[in-house]
């Protein structure tokens, strides 16, 4: 009976540490920051510039704050105010000297926008595979083509004239929007809505 509960207790130990540690790979830096920026990963912190974000970080902006971040990849981030952004995983195995990112087992950029906006510049795992990159947002997937993009998502907080919904503009590459209206596609100067 004292094995079993000593093995229980080794197995529950070896349960956390790996949960922790996938929730706190580090996979990029903050470059620049404005006004009111936290983090929660999951207890809440102020975001400054040279910090460190992790896979499973969610990036708060305030009414006027502003941030930018570089993913380990090569990603660009621009996250405008009113936002919250996700960053639910990003992974690529090590590659030609390169050391992995992330867990690093697999290719994996994923995201979810669940309030504001923000513009990327994708980096090496789009690149290498478009199908593993993804941006989930209550109104549309949003997937890539090696790409340059900005998006908005408003919920009455975007003035009178503008619908509720997902704003995508494209500036270089390519862009689809997924949902269960069906698929849009948009190039290069293309801006689409879901």
């Amino acid at each position: 009976m004292q094995s079993f509960k000593l093995v229980r207790a080794l197995t529950l130990l070896l349960l956390l540490a790996a949960s922790s540690t996938h929730a706190t790979a580090s996979v990029g830096k903050v470059m620049y920051t404005f006004g009111d920026v936290t983090v929660e990963t999951p207890t809440v912190k102020v975001l400054n510039k040279k910090d460190t974000v992790d896979a499973g970080s969610v990036i708060v902006t305030g009414p006027k704050g502003y941030v930018q971040l570089l993913l380990d990849d090569g990603t660009k981030i621009a996250i405008r105010p009113a936002s919250r952004f996700v960053i639910e995983s990003l992974e690529m195995p090590a590659e030609d000297g390169q050391p992995a990112i992330g867990e690093g087992k697999e290719l994996s950029a994923s995201f979810a926008l669940q309030q504001g906006g923000f513009r990327t510049i994708t980096g090496k795992i789009s690149k290498r595979n478009p199908g593993a990159y993804r941006v989930s947002t209550p109104s549309a997937v949003i997937g890539v083509r090696g790409t340059d993009y900005t998006t908005r998502m408003c919920d009455a907080n975007c003035g009178t004239d503008s619908a509720d919904g997902l704003y995508v503009g494209v500036s270089n590459g390519g862009v689809t929007l997924t949902n269960n209206g069906g698929e849009l596609s948009l190039g290069k100067n293309q801006y689409g809505f879901a």
